[in-house]
């Protein structure tokens, strides 16, 4: 389970400073702020939190931790994020398998200079990136990439794209490639 939290205090305490949690949560806050807005000293009372009401522990008030005597709220019904909240056909993904190779070689058994060993090695690597298609190429005119429900409703994506979610595996950012290497240097024992 998760939740926006913005910019609510999440613990309170008694006035014997005994400190409990909150389940305050902000669903509308932004990146760019939250909720609780910047008048001293409600800030601190969390006044701009989801189901907003006072905090108690079982039988005292919490208050904020901050030196300012105010009372604090939380979310009684905190406001969990849900995946329907997410926009994922706009975010694209990416799995991808590598594999790994690489030879090398020290000459430590040399007579000559002791205090460095020369060392040389070669290697490669392959990436193979996962691609799903579904949607971009196979559907017909409705959504050529089936991005919304109601594209999936109305049976306009008849290909297998819309069995999860309308489409959720369509859109895939990994690429495949390769590469080769070969190094040399010295280490100092």
């Amino acid at each position: 389970m998760y939740a926006i939290k913005g910019d609510a205090h999440v613990y309170g305490s008694t006035a014997q400073d005994v400190v409990y949690p909150l389940s305050a949560t902000q669903s509308e806050a932004t990146i760019y702020s939250g909720k609780n807005g910047s008048t001293l000293p409600t800030l601190y009372a969390n006044p701009g939190v989801d189901n907003a009401t006072d905090a108690f522990s079982s039988t005292d008030p919490l208050g904020s931790l901050v030196p300012v005597e105010s009372e604090i709220n939380t979310s009684i019904q905190p406001v969990l994020v849900k995946r329907s909240d997410l926009n994922m056909s706009k975010s694209p993904s990416m799995v991808t398998h590598k594999l790994f190779l690489n030879l090398s070689y020290a000459w430590k058994d040399r007579d000559e200079c002791e205090d460095w060993v020369p060392f040389i090695g070669i290697g490669g690597e392959v990436e193979f990136a996962q691609d799903t298609d579904c949607c971009c190429d196979d559907c017909n005119s409705c959504n050529s990439c089936c991005t919304t429900k109601s594209c999936c409703d109305n049976g306009c994506c008849d290909n297998g794209c819309c069995d999860n979610d309308c489409c959720d595996n369509c859109r895939k950012a990994g690429v495949s490639q390769w590469g080769i290497w070969v190094k040399g240097g010295v280490s100092f024992d």
